[in-house]
This record gives structure tokens, C-alpha cells and sequence, in this order.
């Protein structure tokens, strides 16, 4: 049986998953400016934030050290993996090419999967030993921990055991946009695979899926300063927004209003009406 179809499938779901993501993301409210990160002063400085992110974890190197080196190790094996898969369809194309990159899809993979399941069980461990990360563990998480390093054990197993890895996997690639047949699957391979096409489908739907939704959290949440002004479609809704009303209270909404909306607490003032109580400006 050819896992072709079923590795089709996966990825089916998974552009469609992501497009109901950012459907679904876009059509949010508009986040308020008071949200604003620090922002980098060029579109060069943009990408540098962005690349040290993605290729660094830099986010995770700051904040918690003791996870940053298994973080970086998971995210790294994944992006090896992507690598090997770009360099497999390489080889598809032609047996030429496939001989030059052979040796590197080998080494690549092994890399990778080694690494994927150092990094992934590694923080399965300290999802149970970390007081901190204890209570926010959930089954989720570990599921999701589990299935990649399901994954990442069954591609080692695989890439150690059989000298011909590398072929099967450019086989496998090509059969994928049919430039030649499925290749006979060994059994590491054929769990590896199915696991692989499952998680392709899963993903999506999952918080993992923040891989390919970074535009809004940075470009669209942490670094849009544009005036409201200058959207006329925003100014609408943000005017709708403003007049949602509010279930909680605090010392800088104006006494004797019962329910205030959001309009009354970014421009409300203390009772002295002072703008500057000693902890922070007031809106």
C-alpha cells in the first residue's frame, strides 16, 4: 500500500487548517495601541527581530533559560527536516542531482532526528520536573510533545537502520508529485510517515500552529502604530468596540458609573484629576 494518498491527505488539511486560522485571526477585533511592543526603527531591523526569533528562540532564551537549548534543539530538527525534504524533491527530479545530494539528505536527517528526539524528550521531562512549568502543563502539550517525538524516534530508527534511507526518502518525495513510483516502505519508515501525515493534518488546529501565524502577533499586534486616522475602516469598528460595556471596575473609572463602557475608561481620570497618580501615566 502507497502512503501517498495519505500523506496528500494531511497536507489537504493543513492549508486548509491554516486558512480558517488566518480567516479566522483577520476578522478579530483591531487591538487597541495601548498593546504595543518596543518596534524596531527599519524593515531591516524588522526582519533581524523576526529571524532571531525564529532561527534563535530568542524569546525563550531570555525568559527561561532552562528550556531555551531543548526549545532551540526541537525547532532546529524541524527545520532540518524541512531542509531534507526540499533536497529530496531536488533529487527527484533528476538521478543526476540525486547522487550529489544523497549524502546530505543523510546526514541531514540523522541531524535532525537525533536532535528532535534529544530536544523533545527533554522537554516532556521537564513539563513533570519544572515547578514552573508544572501547572501549566496540560494534555495537550504533552500530547502533542509525544506525537513529534513519536515521530522524531520512528525517522531515527529508521535513518540508523537502513543504509538506503536517503533513496527512500527521494523516492518517497517524488512519488508525492507523482515523478516516480512509491517506493517499498520498511516498517520504521511506514510509522514514521503515517505519523508525519497526521501531524501534518493535526497542526492547524493546534497552538503549534503560531509557526506560520507570526504576521499577526508582530506585524499586525506588536508593531502596528498606525494612527486610527489613517483607517477608516478600523476607526468604525473601534468606535463599536468603544461602546462595549465593561463587568469589572477600577480606582481611575469616574464614581457613579454603574456600568461604564471602554470609552469611559480611556478617558477617564482620577477623582483629583491628576493624570499621574505615581505608578504610570493615566490614558
Amino acid at each position: 500500500m502507497t502512503l501517498t494518498p495519505i500523506i496528500a491527505i494531511g497536507f489537504l488539511f493543513l492549508v486548509s487548517g491554516i486558512a480558517i486560522r488566518i480567516r479566522r485571526i483577520a476578522a478579530m477585533p483591531v487591538h487597541v495601541r495601548w498593546e504595543l511592543y518596543p518596534m524596531p526603527d527599519s524593515a531591516l531591523g524588522r526582519i533581524g527581530v523576526m529571524l532571531s526569533e525564529i532561527l534563535w528562540l530568542h524569546g525563550v532564551y531570555a525568559h527561561h533559560r532552562a528550556l531555551w537549548l531543548w526549545s532551540w534543539l526541537l525547532h532546529v530538527s524541524l527545520y532540518l527536516l524541512i531542509g531534507t525534504a526540499g533536497l529530496s524533491f531536488v533529487g527527484a527530479v533528476s538521478s543526476g542531482i540525486r547522487e550529489g545530494v544523497a549524502p546530505w539528505i543523510s546526514i541531514l536527517s540523522l541531524i535532525a532526528f537525533a536532535g528532535g528526539t534529544v530536544g523533545t524528550a527533554a522537554l516532556i521531562v521537564m513539563r513533570f520536573a519544572s515547578r514552573r512549568m508544572r501547572p501549566l502543563t496540560s494534555f495537550a502539550s504533552i500530547f502533542n510533545l509525544a506525537l513529534l517525538l513519536a515521530i522524531f524516534a520512528s525517522g531515527l530508527a529508521h535513518a540508523w537502520s537502513q543504509p538506503d534511507a536517503a533513496r527512500i526518502m527521494i523516492e518517497q518525495t517524488g512519488s508525492f508529485f507523482a515523478l516516480n513510483p512509491a517506493p517499498q516502505l520498511f516498517i520504521a519508515a511506514t510509522a514514521h510517515l503515517c505519523l508525519a501525515a497526521f501531524f501534518i493534518a493535526y497542526f492547524p488546529f493546534t497552538q503549534m500552529a503560531h509557526a506560520v501565524l507570526k504576521y499577526f502577533t508582530y506585524h499586525s499586534v506588536r508593531w502596528d502604530d498606525r494612527p486610527v486616522g489613517q483607517l477608516p475602516e478600523h476607526a468604525a469598528r473601534m468606535q463599536r468596540y468603544l461602546a462595549f460595556p465593561m463587568n469589572w471596575s477600577a480606582p481611575h473609572i469616574r464614581k457613579g458609573t454603574t456600568k461604564p463602557d471602554w470609552s469611559e475608561a480611556v478617558s477617564a481620570k482620577d477623582s483629583s484629576g491628576d493624570t499621574d497618580d505615581g505608578q504610570g501615566a493615566r490614558t
